[in-house]
């Protein structure tokens, strides 16, 4: 019994012990202020965040200016080995001119020594300027190919009066003056230069509006030949 007694006794102790620490904890723990520790701490790393941020997008606008200035496009122009060579790499334009100006412009006539010469030359087809005056004037670089299927019409124009074929070799009288061409050659009135003629293999002759029609070089248009055509002793020229 005595023992019961001493082990009430102190179990008793020990309940007024707990019961005096809880009313002073709530004293000490009052100085803490715990909620604006815990608010100081929010701002903080939210201080924190936005340095961070403001870091991360001066880098990257940084790396764009570098890039720009010394990577990208402009660095790459600015170098004098890209310049040239972007020079080099664009194409050189050859437009194929219109007839019928473009094929005397520019000195594109030949000299009466030159049209000379065409009389010892085969695949004489050169682009021919009649003038009304018997005169006759040959393109230097210039023909234009013959396809009764690409435009070209049968037709005969009033100046022409007279009209022979005699192997390859054109001989006609137009305007009151004689012409000797050969066939497949095409030649335009001086005074009429809106239409393009060329006397076919079999004596027929052709038309086309200048307009429909290109010149083209005098190596294309000769592989474009069905025959070959030898020289014309009795080609005209102008002296």
């Amino acid at each position: 019994m005595k023992q019961l007694k001493k082990l009430q006794s102190q179990l008793s102790k020990a309940d007024q012990a707990l019961v005096g620490l809880s009313r002073r904890l709530p004293k000490a723990l009052k100085g803490l202020k715990i909620e604006d520790d815990l608010g100081s701490l929010a701002n903080i790393f939210r201080r924190l965040a936005i340095v961070g941020l403001i870091f991360l997008v001066s880098a990257i606008a940084l790396w764009f200016v570098i890039w720009i200035t010394y990577v990208g496009p402009r660095g790459q122009l600015s170098n004098p080995e890209n310049q040239l060579a972007v020079a080099t790499a664009l194409p050189k334009a050859t437009p194929t001119p219109n007839a019928p100006s473009s094929a005397w412009e520019n000195g594109g006539w030949l000299s009466p020594d030159e049209a000379r010469a065409l009389r010892q030359q085969p695949n004489v087809i050169n682009l021919a300027l009649l003038g009304k005056d018997g005169s006759v004037m040959f393109s230097q670089s210039f023909s234009i190919t013959f396809s009764a299927e690409s435009g070209w019409t049968r037709a005969k124009p009033v100046n022409i009066t007279a009209l022979e074929v005699s192997q390859t070799s054109v001989q006609m009288t137009a305007d009151g003056k004689d012409y000797v061409l050969n066939v497949l050659q095409p030649f335009m009135f001086a005074d009429q230069q809106q239409y393009v003629w060329i006397v076919d293999l079999q004596g027929n002759l052709w038309q086309i509006m200048s307009d429909n029609v290109q010149l083209d070089t005098l190596e294309n248009v000769t592989s474009t030949l069905p025959v070959g055509l030898p020289p014309n002793p009795q080609l005209s020229f102008s002296f």
